[in-house]
């Protein structure tokens, strides 16, 4: 009588190795793609300000301080993406 030690399904530890890679690897390029979106947005921003200072509108304090919040929030984001699933 042949009595089998272990069951062939499970998979092993190679198998977890590689998925986790390929996931960090995933979440690397998510997070640069979010950092390089928020430098355009800054860029953009940036530009739209000095051009409506330029035109004699010199109330965009409101403009500039959402176009620099909403750069602060997508990098504070990728950084979140990068703590919460532990890519380095």
């Amino acid at each position: 009588m042949v009595i089998p030690l272990m069951p062939d399904a499970q998979p092993g530890l190679s198998e977890f190795r590689q998925v986790r890679k390929e996931v960090n690897d995933w979440f690397y390029w998510v997070t640069d793609l979010i950092f390089v979106i928020g430098a355009v947005a800054g860029i953009l921003g940036g530009a739209r300000v000095y051009a409506n200072w330029q035109a004699g509108r010199r109330h965009v304090d409101q403009e500039v301080i959402g176009w620099f919040l909403a750069c602060v929030f997508l990098n504070a984001m990728a950084v979140a993406i990068r703590v919460l699933y532990g890519v380095n």
